[in-house]
């Protein structure tokens, strides 16, 4: 518009009337359309005002078309309705303390101001009140009417960098907030994992503390079950939790019984006879697995082992034999420190006989057999820090061990048997 104004005022064609006449009435009605629909859009609070002014603009274009005159004169009322309409609306924006009707609203208003003052100026031109042209120049209208136009789009620029300014500011304020949430929950994230981390390692550490006891558990009733029986035995009970009896058809069993333990006791008292034979059972215990012999059982003050079982052995007679001589060793070298050491009698016998465990509470492993019984036998007819042994165990030994022939003596229940005392062991 402003440029449209410089045209006019530059014009020397008449034929050139008719074009800026219609660019300056285009330029007119879209100006005031544009200011219509900012200002409502801004401050207005129904849309139906903007609905009846873009109407209204429509209808002064179908106008213009049969009649130029009127079309011009309306648009320039048109202009001045929408003029005021804005500065009502910004009024009362500002009385309502809108930020953006302060900004916008101060060049609304200059341009309205300038457009009151041209009116006024014109009315007192044609009134010849005052002569403008004379007083003002000739320039007058054009430069008002440029300063009219110019002060509209410097107060929409204002109102545009105000609203980047603030929405920026809005989006900082947001971004650092976004910012400082992101920071809280990656705090409250961390804490979290660390949290987790603590309780999985507490888990983890209970897991393995408890782990462990277990453990420690297992490994204790496994050495019960070790001292109550023998390994490949206790194995075959925790995997199928039943052993079965096996036979054995080349053993030695070995039987040990203390002399007079009755009346030792009766001198010695119950206290002290059971620490000497728990420090005599512990150290044949030693003995028994020096040698690789399996510990039975204890009856009173009866000692019972075998060798051979549950795992096969070649040498299970001369493996006996060996402990026995250990045993008596053993008790000869306790009794120069112990005057009322008990002394030891031995019997050792060879052959076959069968082994498993006995009963499913409190059960105990056992072997039976007439090997067992003829075992008991060279016990109860040896002598005191003797070993007797079986003509079935001597054959297998005499090449290694001294033996001496007893003879054939009468056993209960088993008539004559031939019976040696084995002395020691043979260099070979």
């Amino acid at each position: 518009m402003s440029y449209l104004v410089l045209l006019f005022s530059e014009m020397r064609d008449p034929l050139d009337l008719d074009s800026y006449t219609f660019l300056s009435f285009l330029a007119l009605m879209a100006f005031a359309t544009s200011l219509t629909g900012f200002v409502n859009t801004l401050f207005g609070r129904t849309k139906i005002r903007l609905k009846v002014m873009l109407i209204i603009s429509a209808l002064l274009f179908v106008i213009y078309y049969f009649n130029v005159p009127s079309a011009a004169s309306l648009a320039f009322f048109y202009l001045s309705f929408v003029a005021f309409e804005s500065f009502y609306l910004i009024v009362r924006a500002m009385i309502r303390r809108e930020k953006s009707a302060f900004i916008v609203g101060g060049g609304v208003l200059v341009f309205f101001l300038f457009i009151v003052l041209v009116i006024i100026f014109i009315f007192l031109n044609k009134l010849n009140t005052i002569q403008i042209s004379e007083e003002m120049g000739d320039d007058f209208i054009g430069y008002v009417l440029i300063l009219i136009f110019i002060s509209f789009p410097i107060s929409i620029s204002a109102y545009l960098g105000w609203q980047f300014a603030s929405t920026n500011l809005s989006l900082v304020k947001q971004l650092d907030e976004v910012n400082r949430l992101s920071d809280i929950n990656l705090k409250q994230e961390q804490e979290k994992q660390q949290i987790l981390q603590d309780q999985n390692d507490l888990l983890e550490k209970q897991v393995d503390e408890r782990t462990f006891e277990l453990q420690k558990e297992k490994q204790k009733t496994e050495n019960l079950l070790l001292n109550i029986l023998p390994h490949e035995v206790a194995e075959e009970l925790k995997e199928n939790g039943s052993s079965e009896a096996k036979y054995y058809d080349e053993v030695s069993v070995l039987f040990t019984d203390f002399v007079n333990f009755t009346q030792s006791s009766e001198k010695m008292g119950a206290e002290k006879m059971l620490v000497e034979l728990n420090e005599c059972f512990t150290a044949f215990d030693m003995i028994m697995e020096k040698h690789g012999l399996e510990k039975i059982k204890t009856i009173g003050d009866a000692y019972l082992a075998v060798c051979g079982l549950p795992i096969k052995n070649e040498n299970h007679a001369h493996q006996t034999v060996l402990v026995a001589l250990d045993i008596i060793n053993f008790i000869e070298e306790r009794k120069k420190t112990h005057p009322e050491a008990l002394d030891i009698r031995i019997g050792i016998n060879s052959g076959s006989l069968i082994a498993g465990i006995v009963g499913v509470k409190k059960f105990a492993y056992d072997i039976w057999g007439d090997t067992v019984n003829t075992a008991a036998r060279m016990e109860q007819n040896s002598e005191k820090g003797k070993i007797n042994i079986s003509e079935s165990t001597y054959q297998l030994v005499k090449n290694k061990v001294h033996c001496e022939y007893r003879g054939k003596i009468h056993t209960k229940g088993k008539g004559e048997m031939d019976m040696y005392f084995a002395i020691e062991t043979k260099n070979i």
